[in-house]
């Protein structure tokens, strides 16, 4: 076979003949679609079609681009001033803008809050526009440009209180007068103490519904039994009907026809539980003792400037102490939680007339000569914080007038108790046991004819009991156990006819229970009496604990 002969045979394999294309057209006609030029003009069709669609989106995109550059153009042309607005970088916790979408029709018509999902083209209502920049601006005027940066991070109470204001509150929306500045604070104080949790630890009167019913054994103990509701009532709606318990009400600074609201909800926040307002709408107090409170306290509470009492006692509030030197605070009441830092007490509060501060909290706490100028001062607990500085010698550091009860018990104290206290002529209680205070027991503390209570267990005096004791007749309650004392008990006793507790044990005397003691005509309401009455051969018939050692061995006491 020659090459032709083979080249002419491979042609023939690769085209097929004329007859045999025609043919085949006329036998099969859809048998072009499924060969080779087809396939060609079908992925033409696909990449003309894509790249028109391309086109138009891009088109598209850029027309939007450009409306929007206009826009905000024009809007910035008639604001005088635009809130600073977030940049995302890497701290995905400042990349929330602030500022809400300008809007350059004005009009005071509520609209539909919008979602909790902003998005870019869809412009809130106008009257949330204006309440968003006026907010920023009173704010701006208050704390500075930095309350900006605080808002913008979204894990702060400051910007959940934004939030919620802008997107949530109906109550602004509806009403221009409304004291924006005043409820973005309180809301921001809800979401630093526990309101920011999906289920708030808050006992009464969250935002989010706390149920219970009368045979949860769970239920909140501290609340009589008929005044939890049953099952599926809100606990906050027993405030509706209160007067039906009128023992765990009655120090309650609440008419009886005035039932309070939940926080955050769309009513006047001088209705919230716990809150309490003058004549002008502005909020003078928040108490609320015992309601589950966690968190911290924000230093932005400043804001509120007619917030003069405070009472958070028995919550579990911690993180540092707030300086609210800039409040005329009155009472500030914060016992029982577990607040830390430094407090430096001089004449910063001149109307003071309670500050509870004792037990659970670990504040180092300094006293000022100058705090002494609180003359209305009526109520200082001090117990379980450290006070580092001691407490001053200068009489004119204690011109407490008024001042009825002290309390600095394990305070670190040390050294005797300063002659400045001779001058409280009107305390009805002193505590300051568990303390590292020496000497004799100063005469000073038998000057206070109105005295009440006297603890001064577990220090380091020594020496004797001052028969000078009989000038106490209004005591009620005397706790001397393990600090030292010797020498015999003072006859004197018997003057003491209102005594109703006395503990005297692991001290050295030397003489037994005054006989006036168990007598019932002469002391009627004595009902605990604790002694060492089981050494040395002193017995005690009307003891109703006898401790058998000097030093303190609870293991050395029994009951009678």
């Amino acid at each position: 076979m020659t090459k032709s002969d083979t080249d002419s045979d491979n042609t023939d394999l690769e085209s097929p003949s004329t007859e045999d294309s025609t043919k085949g057209s006329k036998e099969n006609p859809t048998k072009k679609s499924s060969w080779r030029l087809p396939v060609t003009q079908r992925t033409l069709h696909i990449l003309f079609f894509g790249t028109l669609v391309g086109l138009l989106v891009c088109l598209g995109i850029g027309l939007y681009s450009l409306k929007r550059l206009e826009d905000a153009k024009v809007v910035e042309d008639e604001s005088p001033e635009a809130p600073p607005k977030a940049t995302k970088g890497d701290d995905d916790d400042l990349a929330f803008d602030i500022r809400p979408p300008s809007y350059s029709i004005k009009t005071d018509v509520p609209t539909v809050a919008p979602s909790e999902t902003r998005v870019d083209n869809a412009s809130p209502p106008p009257s949330v526009n204006v309440k968003g920049e006026n907010l920023l601006q009173e704010l701006r005027s208050i704390f500075g440009q930095e309350i900006a940066i605080k808002i913008q991070n979204r894990n702060s109470p400051l910007n959940k209180s934004y939030t919620w204001i802008i997107d949530q509150d109906e109550y602004v929306k509806t009403n221009p007068n409304a004291a924006t500045v005043q409820r973005f604070m309180l809301a921001a104080f809800y979401y630093a103490t526990g309101g920011r949790r999906a289920r708030s630890t808050w006992n009464l009167c969250s935002a989010v519904p706390v149920r219970t019913s009368r045979g949860d054994e769970n239920r909140d103990t501290s609340l009589p039994i008929r005044c939890v509701f049953e099952e599926g009532e809100s606990v906050c709606a027993f405030l509706d009907e209160f007067r039906e318990c009128p023992e765990y009400y009655q120090d309650w600074e609440m008419p009886p026809t005035a039932p309070k609201k939940r926080w955050l909800s769309n009513s006047f926040e001088c209705d919230w539980y716990g809150i309490s307002c003058n004549d002008d709408g502005e909020v003078y107090q928040i108490a609320l003792p015992n309601n589950g409170l966690e968190g911290s306290l924000i230093p932005e509470m400043t804001a509120l400037e007619k917030l003069t009492h405070i009472n958070l006692d028995y919550n579990s509030i911690g993180g540092p102490m707030p300086s609210l030197n800039k409040m005329d605070i009155h009472e500030l009441s914060l016992a029982w939680n577990s607040i830390v830092g430094r407090l430096e007490l001089s004449d910063q509060w001149p109307n003071l007339e309670r500050l509870v501060l004792g037990d659970g909290n670990n504040l180092n706490i300094s006293i000022s000569p100058r705090f002494g100028l609180n003359e209305k001062l009526g109520n200082l607990d001090l117990s379980g914080n450290n006070i580092d500085s001691g407490l001053p010698g200068d009489q004119a550091a204690y011109n407490w007038g008024v001042l009825t009860d002290l309390r600095l018990a394990n305070c670190n104290l040390g050294g005797s108790l300063p002659d400045g206290l001779s001058g409280l002529s009107n305390l009805v209680s002193l505590d300051v046991q568990q303390n590292r205070l020496t000497g004799n027991l100063p005469s000073l503390l038998w000057k206070f004819a109105n005295l009440q209570s006297l603890r001064l267990e577990y220090n380091y005096f020594h020496g004797t009991l001052s028969s000078e004791i009989g000038n106490l007749i209004n005591l009620r309650k005397l706790s001397i156990v393990d600090i030292g004392l010797t020498g015999t008990l003072p006859s004197e006793f018997s003057k003491l006819q209102k005594l109703e507790s006395v503990s005297l044990q692991h001290n050295a005397f030397r003489s037994p229970v005054p006989a006036a003691m168990c007598s019932t005509q002469i002391m009627p309401e004595l009902h605990t009496l604790e002694a060492d009455c089981g050494w040395r051969g002193f017995g005690c018939t009307c003891c109703t604990l006898c401790c058998e050692a000097i030093v303190f061995d609870p293991n050395k006491c029994h009951s009678q």
